[in-house]
């Protein structure tokens, strides 16, 4: 994933989570460059009750409230399950940044 200065294509507004059946998934996300704004936000909770409502929880921005922004330095690795709520954010810095990102599946 590259992200380039101020490109609005590179944010989400929505929270959004990555899984959308009922495999076992989970993201890796790995910065390649140090970022030097808050590149992601995420969800504080999972459990049974939010992942039966997150299709209603993604369409209301007032849900980032009670998201958090990881502190990110490069090759810091984060692994989150498919069914968390995420968004990535507005690149505000003057630099360009890039992460890379896998999935994995549990069959």
């Amino acid at each position: 994933m590259i992200h380039l200065s101020n490109d609005n294509l590179e944010s989400e507004e929505k929270l959004h989570y990555d899984s959308d059946n009922d495999s076992v998934m989970y993201t890796c996300w790995v910065p390649i460059t140090d970022y030097k704004y808050s590149a992601l936000n995420i969800f504080k909770y999972e459990n049974f009750l939010i992942n039966l409502l997150k299709k209603i929880l993604t369409k209301s921005i007032i849900f980032n409230k009670f998201t958090f922004s990881p502190s990110l330095k490069k090759g810091n690795l984060l692994l989150w399950s498919g069914n968390r709520l995420h968004k990535g954010n507005l690149n505000t810095s003057n630099q360009i940044t890039c992460a890379l990102q896998m999935k994995f599946l549990k069959y």
